[in-house]
């Protein structure tokens, strides 16, 4: 893909006569997802949102993206990383080459959950995976259906960490390839 320019599908007739294959330049933002103390932060990434359309990118380890979007649409942006709570930004509507620089984008650090994980003995238990569904307009199933998960792994003292949630209401869920599934709210 050329650099600025709109990924798009074009058809073309087949002809003996010259194509012309005319490219749209986007619109390019740029930014960098970093945390409250102002490092960036890993394995980020962007879901883009204009009307009921959205697509995710990838965060560059050092908190860096740019993303290149079709001019004259608005846009929402939801930048999500495992240990920090959402962070939005809106784009509106801008002209085809057009450049927005958000600069750092910070996130916060949310609300933590601790807790053990036991079993009906009050043993602890290893590698339970402690996950939900990031909270989205669209709704839990959709979170979940698009990978968009918020997650932790108990340690051998069945101890575990679940990071960067919102102060709301949340049903955690509790998973061990040896247990039925748990529920916690």
């Amino acid at each position: 893909a050329a650099r600025g320019f709109i990924t798009e599908a074009r058809n073309l007739q087949i002809s003996r006569e010259p194509q012309i294959v005319e490219m749209t330049r986007g619109v390019i933002v740029r930014g960098r997802f970093i945390n409250e103390n102002g490092a960036p932060v890993a394995a980020a990434s962007i879901r883009i949102e204009s009307g009921n359309r959205f697509s995710s990118e990838k965060v560059a380890e050092d908190g860096t993206f740019e993303l290149v979007l079709q001019p004259d649409v608005p846009y929402d942006l939801l930048l999500e990383a495992l240990a920090v709570s959402s962070t939005s930004a809106s784009i509106p509507a801008r002209k085809s080459g057009d450049a927005v620089d958000l600069g750092d984008v910070r996130a916060q650090s949310g609300v933590t959950v601790r807790g053990v994980v036991v079993d009906e003995s009050g043993q602890p238990l290893p590698a339970a995976r402690i996950w939900m569904p990031r909270p989205a307009k669209e709704g839990a199933i959709v979170s979940w259906m698009n990978g968009r998960l918020m997650e932790a792994t108990s340690d051998e003292a069945g101890s575990f960490e679940l990071r960067g949630l919102t102060a709301t209401p949340a049903l955690l869920r509790v998973d061990h390839p040896e247990k039925a599934r748990a529920y916690v709210s």
